[in-house]
């Protein structure tokens, strides 16, 4: 193949541009729905995802620069049943957002958005996605664990019922036929996004990685911890760019939530927190680690809303820390203010 400098070849090209390419202006943008190019970055509308994932970008990291060495010696010489057992368990809950098509959730959520910033940092969550694969591999090998045992844990009847639950509410993005552009996709995107946003990633690995983050307290598995502590991170961020976007779509369409949409969507967090909070049960943590669930699930749900008040249970003031929340203070509302939170998320 051969350049081609021909005078009249660039002219023509150009006129082919210009007659298919239209300037952007930000006000035109749309999270789903645009008529805009998704490919042209600026001028910014939505510089929070743009930031998020400059972000992100910095936050790099990779599984095997933390060293498992200690943990593993730690595993040999105190022969630790339980510990074993909630690093498996621990681990298979990994291996259950891969079976739920977490990198896949993510490209179907990118296929129907359209804005630009947003979509650059889908894609580098899609990489964020792949490390959580990496890491359990690398934690299984180096701790020498036994990936069939791994894996039993995975057929854990509550397990069982969050892929079950999760199959259902975020199939849309599993869908290749799926697109947004009528009013009853465009609500289904939105709900199908709050359940990916709150119980996926901001609920339903809480018990598991608590087990974790309570040994590190003890001195205990800190190297495993630590990769912990970077999904985790990441996770975070993840849930605030889920918020964000989801606010975006009801702000730019507010037609979508409805009275008796957000009923419907309060049903699914509150079922995705029983499902949870069974799980949490099941690994044989204490009755009272449900209020922290109900903080973690609330404090998102708050954002998108769907009030709720909570304060965090100071047993679990450590774990809050780790996890990104931050105590929630009450203040004197107004009467208008206060029939804004007339639907809490208590569900004691």
């Amino acid at each position: 193949m051969s350049l081609n400098f021909d005078e009249d070849t660039p002219v023509q090209a150009q006129e082919v541009i210009a007659s298919t390419v239209k300037r952007v202006n930000a006000s035109d943008k749309r999270m789903i729905n645009a008529t805009t190019d998704v490919n042209q970055l600026v001028p910014f509308k939505y510089k929070w995802a743009w930031d998020m994932y400059l972000k992100a970008c910095e936050n790099n990291w990779m599984p095997q620069e933390t060293s498992l060495e200690n943990d593993f010696m730690q595993l040999v010489s105190s022969n630790q049943a339980v510990d074993v057992l909630a690093i498996q368990r621990s681990l298979a809950a990994l291996t259950n957002n891969e079976c739920c098509g977490n990198g896949q959730v993510s490209t179907g959520i990118y296929r129907c958005i359209t804005a630009p910033e947003a979509r650059q940092y889908l894609l580098r969550q899609g990489m964020e996605e792949i490390l959580t694969t990496h890491a359990y591999v690398y934690a299984v090998e180096t701790l020498k664990l036994d990936e069939d045992a791994v894996r039993v844990h995975r057929d854990m009847p509550t397990q069982k019922a969050k892929h079950a639950y999760l199959a259902v509410h975020v199939e849309p993005f599993l869908n290749p036929k799926f697109a947004t552009g009528s009013f009853e996709n465009d609500q289904q995107f939105l709900k199908s996004l709050i359940v990916y946003t709150c119980a996926m990633k901001g609920l339903f690995s809480v018990s598991d990685f608590a087990q974790i983050l309570a040994m590190s307290q003890k001195n205990s598995m800190v190297g495993l911890s630590t990769i912990y502590q970077k999904m985790l991170r990441d996770q975070r961020m993840q849930v605030t760019f889920g918020v964000e976007v989801i606010n975006a779509v009801k702000s730019e369409n507010p037609g979508l939530w409805t009275p008796a949409f957000r009923d419907e969507v309060y049903r699914l967090i509150h079922q995705a927190f029983e499902l949870e909070k069974a799980h949490a049960l099941a690994l044989g943590l204490p009755a009272e680690f449900a209020e922290y669930l109900q903080c973690a699930v609330g404090s998102i749900s708050n954002q998108i809303g769907i009030p709720s008040r909570f304060a965090i249970p100071t047993s679990y003031k450590w774990l809050a820390g780790i996890m990104g929340l931050m105590e929630r203070r009450e203040v004197d509302r107004t009467p208008a203010e206060e029939k804004k939170v007339a639907t809490t998320l208590d569900w004691d």
